[in-house]
């Protein structure tokens, strides 16, 4: 069972949802290094948060809050170091565009908390 399923089956705070993320970490730590050493850029993130009535539709913190790691070289994450600290959703989408190489889209809001290096190949220069 993935963690979305988990978490719609049995809630936010029930030992199937920790479980399945422990799951899922334990599986990203068998190829984070390696993936690392071989120049990847990781982003492992959320598309959502999950609330204690086993729904995300809401706007709690619960709901709109997600993790999200940087494993990469190219880019800087301004005061974002805190534990606490927020990247706003909406800029992980153009960020990822930027990752890649491609231009974000007209629509999406620029990039304010994560910043790329230069030379990093991203799209704006």
């Amino acid at each position: 069972m993935n963690i979305d399923d988990a978490g719609h089956k049995f809630g936010a705070d029930s030992k199937e949802y920790v479980q399945a993320a422990v799951r899922v970490d334990a599986e990203l730590s068998q190829y984070i290094w390696r993936w690392m050493s071989e120049g990847y850029q990781i982003v492992v993130t959320s598309d959502h948060g999950m609330n204690d009535y086993h729904t995300h539709n809401g706007i709690s913190n619960e709901d709109r809050l997600v993790p999200l790691y940087l494993f990469s070289d190219k880019v800087i994450i301004k005061d974002f170091r805190k534990e606490g600290a927020i990247v706003p959703q909406l800029e992980i989408a153009p960020f990822l565009c930027n990752l890649l190489g491609i231009p974000a889209g007209d629509r999406m809001q620029a990039i304010q908390g994560i910043i790329m290096k230069r030379g990093s190949g991203d799209a704006s220069e």
